[in-house]
This record gives C-alpha cells, structure tokens and sequence, in this order.
C-alpha cells in the first residue's frame, strides 16, 4: 500500500502488513505449544521411567496424554495403534489412557 501523497506511510494501518504480522504471531504461538507439549512429554516419559525403575509405576495415577508419552518411550509415532490381538500375541495394547504401564522403552547397545 503506498501512503498518498504528501503523508507518510504507516505500517499500522496498512492491512496486508498486518495480516503477514497476525500469520506470523500466530505461527509462532502454534510453535510454541507444539514445544511445550514435546518438553511436557519428555518430562512425563522421565517421571514414569524413574517410577519403573523404583518398581512404583504400577502404582501411579495415569493423566491426560500418557499415551503420547506411551509412544514416546516406545519409539512408536504419535497416534499409531498397535495390532490387535493376533493369534501369536498375548493380548492387544489398549488405547484407553491410562489402563496399563508403560513399557520399557528399547534400548541400543552402545556402537563402539
């Protein structure tokens, strides 16, 4: 938009300037929600590592989005189901949040 003659040109008023400027805030804010949930994550998949490690896990209260948790210390990508029950395998995984522990997540030998 240019400024008409004999004004000065004022960003704040200019709608296309402020369109880019609101896509670019609101990037940012879905950017970091997506971080905080990923830190959120990590910090819960620790918290319950460490509960496994001391044998209390099978006490501990599930909460909201222990399954992206779940995935996390499976390796498992977000929103994937595992098979259901087949018949060489014992028992299906439930997607119910919340109604078994959480795995032990595979570990790698070292590569020396």
């Amino acid at each position: 938009m240019r400024a008409p003659a004999g004004t000065v040109y004022d960003p704040d008023i200019d709608d296309v300037v402020q369109a880019e400027l609101a896509a670019d805030a609101a990037a940012a804010a879905a950017r970091e929600a997506e971080l905080r949930e990923a830190m959120w994550i990590a910090a819960r998949a620790d918290e319950l590592q460490a509960l496994r490690e001391l044998g209390t896990l099978e006490q501990t209260e599930p909460r909201t989005g222990d399954e992206a948790v779940r995935d996390e210390l499976t390796g498992e990508p977000a929103g994937t189901s595992r098979p259901t029950s087949t018949a060489g395998s014992r028992t299906p995984w439930p997607r119910t949040s919340g109604t078994t522990a959480i795995p032990p997540p595979v570990r790698k030998p070292p590569a020396f």
